[in-house]
Parts: structure tokens; C-alpha cells; sequence
């Protein structure tokens, strides 16, 4: 093997007028001319690359290894062999130092984006937005590139001052569709590092698209507590919901002490509060409303409203017909009332009772039921005491309160015959009488009570 000498040195180019010309700097060698190669004297100048360069008999070819690299060792480098019996040989390599860009970050009009915010600041439908992507450091100068939802997008010339790079886009007119849309600036010098990318989030301040009642569309039951909600959708952020009843401010409504709970969903897309209620008779036909607002924007009001039915046991009024008077009803008369009913849902069935008693419609007795009216024909004594109507629905069952019918019947007199035994062979007979009095039903000597249930059956 022929011996040899290698040396490595840079070149720093120069210009004159009319020619160019080089620096040379030895930066180290290696001398293998009396002994192996594997223990050659190494020489490095300390005040160039120093401890950062080595000379390579591992590589192959055996290479110069700097390690960590620096910008200024950009150039170019001469490595030249010397071989005791041969001609030198010269190789010439031109290092290029390539130094990523630092930092990459987003403005909004002027305005850097502020970090840790979720995403850029607040907009509206039909907004034009303008960004600005602002690369410091790389050399050579970084590429700036672009992507709007995934789509690369082409920015306006990219501008350089420094160190620094910029490049500015502006996207399409925004719309609902746009929100959380990713928008990306990416920024790259080289192949042989990561790019540098900052991303953020469209935010867009959106008014609600619909407002929905829920539970109000069937009958709520008298006295049951009932939830009703109110559903808003498309709000950002969430909306604020307020209730009205009967075109009022549900606040302000003395007669109702209602709970009202309030829930976000959906990243705030969707609101919902409940109202709970315990209807009663005077809420039928009430109307509620749920309006849905964003406090951020004007008009933005949208409403929903419903009726309430309230569906509840029958309340009853049992009164005499117009032309009867209770206070002169005789034995033989006629009587009529009317059972007022007022139902929801609508009674499917009326009772009366008479004295606790259901009463069956008898036409040959005189009794005739039609609807919610009650006729008594030929009354008599029996006649008297407490008459109650009553109506059943899906509900239940309600009661009237008791009308009470007393039937006047003419003064009697009964004479009664007592045999009293004698001492004689005769017994004489002693009469006694007796006086019922129809309006009080009193009696003026003592009838025996046997006799008193007698003619109470007439």
C-alpha cells in the first residue's frame, strides 16, 4: 500500500476585478507515511472547527465528520491526498448550511392571534377575514404555504424584510359552514426537517336557527307536575332562553312559581331549559312561549309558543229548574233539575243518587233521566231528601253538592180506639187522636213508632 499524506482545508472565495481568488485554511491532517493509517498522526487547527471536526478512516471513502455543525461553516472545503509515489489528488466540496425558520405565527388584521384562545377571534356570517402568516428565521428564506379546510389555498405574494417572511391570504366570505373550519399556515426551508405549521379554528358568533317547544302539544293533567321544554339550536355561543306566559315574563307572573332549569349540549349548539308546572282549571287555554336569543347579536330573537289544555275531573252545579220552587213542592207535583257539568275531556257518564242511592231511569215510576237533567213525576212523600249528581270522564268522577227536596203533603188525622178491661161485665172504649202535620212532619200527640213507620210508607 503506498503511503500518504491528507490534508483538509477551506476555501473562502474573493473577487477582484477581473479574477477570483481563495483563502486557505488548513483545517487538519492526517500523516500515514511512517505508520499504519489506523495510528497516523491527526493535526486539527484549535481555532478554526477545532474539537467540532474529525477525519473519518471509518467512512467510506474516509470524510470529514463536524459535528455539531454551524452556520458559519458554510463554504467550501479541499481535501488533497499526497501519495509518495503518485500524483496528489484535490477533491473540492461546497458545504451548504441550511438553518430552519424559528417561529411561524398567525395575524388577524394586524393583529397577532392570541394564543391559547380557541381559535380566531369571533365573526359573523358574512364576514371577510384577513390573515397574515409571519415566518422568522430559515436560510434560505422559508416557503409559505396555505390550507383552508383542507384545500390548499394560493396566498398574495409573500414579502421579505430580514429575517423575517410574510405571506397573507383572505378567506371567501364566511357562513355558518365555516365554523371550526381549519385554516393552516405552513412554513419550510428543506425536505430534511419538519415544516413548521401553526393552525387555527374559524369562530363565528351565529344567531339560533330554530326554537322548539316539547310537552305542550298533548293535555297536561289538573295538579300534576308537568315539564315542559323548550329546545334551541345553532346559538354561539349557547342562547339565553327566557319564558313568557300569556305574553308576559314568566318572572312577573304572581299566580305561578315555576322551576326553570337551564342545560347546554352539544359544545353549546344546542340549549334546553325546562319549566316545571302543576296546571290547574284557570291555566286552560294560557299560551307559553320560549324565545331563544344570542346576547351577542341584534335580532336575533326566535320564538316558539303553545296552548295549554288541561284536562280535569268534572266540576258539577245541581240546581232546580227554573220554575220550581223548593221551598212549595205538595205531594203530587212534578220536579226537575239540571246538572251543570263542566269537563275535560267531556263526561261520558252521569249518575244521580237520591239519598246516597243510585237512581234508575223508571219512566212508569216517574223518574226520567235525559242528558244532565233529572224529572221527578207524581212526588210523593218518599220523595224527600238529599239529590246528588255525578259525572265521570277520563279523569275521574266529581260530585255536586247535595240539593236537598222536601214534598208537602195535607194535615192527617188517625183516630185510634183503646179497649180498657172493667169490673163490670162491659169494657168501655177510650178513642185518641193523632195529628201529622205535612210541612213539619210533627206530631201533635205521640203516635206509637210501629204506626209512625206505617204511614211514612204511604
Amino acid at each position: 500500500m503506498q503511503q500518504w499524506h491528507a490534508c483538509v482545508s477551506t476555501l473562502t472565495e474573493g473577487s477582484g476585478a477581473s479574477h477570483y481568488h481563495f483563502t486557505i485554511v488548513q483545517l487538519l491532517s492526517v500523516d500515514g507515511r511512517s505508520s499504519p493509517l489506523s495510528m497516523a498522526d491527526h493535526w486539527q487547527d484549535p481555532t478554526t472547527l477545532g474539537v467540532r471536526a474529525k477525519f473519518s478512516l471509518d467512512l467510506n471513502p474516509p470524510g470529514l465528520i463536524i459535528n455539531p455543525v454551524h452556520l458559519s461553516d458554510q463554504g467550501l472545503y479541499r481535501c488533497r491526498v499526497d501519495f509518495r509515489s503518485s500524483r496528489s489528488w484535490n477533491k473540492i466540496i461546497r458545504l451548504s448550511i441550511v438553518e430552519p425558520p424559528r417561529s411561524v405565527r398567525l395575524y388577524e388584521t394586524g393583529a397577532p392571534v392570541t394564543e391559547g384562545r380557541e381559535g380566531l377571534a369571533p365573526h359573523q356570517e358574512g364576514d371577510l377575514v384577513s390573515l397574515t402568516c409571519e415566518v422568522h428565521g430559515g436560510i434560505p428564506y422559508p416557503t409559505v404555504s396555505w390550507w383552508y379546510r383542507g384545500v390548499r389555498i394560493t396566498p398574495a405574494p409573500t414579502t421579505r424584510e430580514g429575517d423575517v417572511t410574510r405571506s397573507s391570504i383572505d378567506l371567501p366570505r364566511l357562513s355558518r359552514n365555516d365554523l371550526k373550519a381549519e385554516v393552516t399556515c405552513q412554513a419550510s426551508n428543506t425536505n430534511s426537517t419538519a415544516p413548521l405549521v401553526v393552525t387555527e379554528l374559524v369562530n363565528l358568533t351565529l344567531p339560533p336557527l330554530a326554537v322548539t317547544l316539547h310537552g305542550i302539544s298533548t293535555p297536561l293533567s289538573e295538579g300534576v307536575s308537568t315539564s315542559v321544554v323548550c329546545e334551541s339550536v345553532g346559538s354561539r355561543p349557547p342562547a339565553t332562553l327566557t319564558w313568557w306566559w300569556n305574553d308576559a315574563p314568566l318572572h312577573r307572573t304572581s299566580n305561578l312559581a315555576p322551576e326553570v332549569k337551564t342545560q347546554n349540549f352539544d359544545d353549546g349548539n344546542v340549549t334546553r331549559s325546562t319549566l316545571v308546572i302543576a296546571p290547574q282549571l284557570s291555566d286552560e287555554g294560557a299560551s307559553v312561549t320560549c324565545g331563544a336569543r344570542n346576547s351577542h347579536l341584534n335580532h336575533s330573537l326566535m320564538q316558539d309558543t303553545g296552548t295549554i289544555t288541561v284536562h280535569y275531573i268534572p266540576r258539577l252545579q245541581l240546581k232546580p229548574g227554573q220554575s220550581i220552587d223548593l221551598e212549595d213542592i205538595k205531594e203530587g207535583a212534578d220536579a226537575y233539575f239540571e246538572c251543570d257539568i263542566v269537563a275535560n275531556p267531556r263526561a261520558f257518564k252521569v249518575v244521580w243518587l237520591h239519598n246516597g242511592m243510585e237512581l234508575e231511569h223508571n219512566v212508569s215510576a216517574g223518574v226520567i233521566q235525559s242528558n244532565q237533567s233529572l224529572v221527578l213525576q207524581r212526588l210523593r212523600r218518599a220523595s224527600s231528601g238529599e239529590y246528588i249528581c255525578t259525572a265521570t270522564n277520563a279523569r275521574g268522577t266529581g260530585l255536586s253538592e247535595p240539593v236537598t227536596l222536601v214534598v208537602k203533603f195535607s194535615p192527617l188525622t188517625i183516630r185510634l180506639t183503646t179497649h180498657h178491661p172493667s169490673h163490670h161485665s162491659t169494657a168501655h172504649k177510650t178513642k185518641r187522636v193523632f195529628r201529622l202535620n205535612s210541612s213539619t212532619q210533627t206530631v201533635h200527640n205521640e203516635i206509637p213508632d210501629g204506626l209512625m213507620k206505617e204511614f211514612l210508607r204511604v
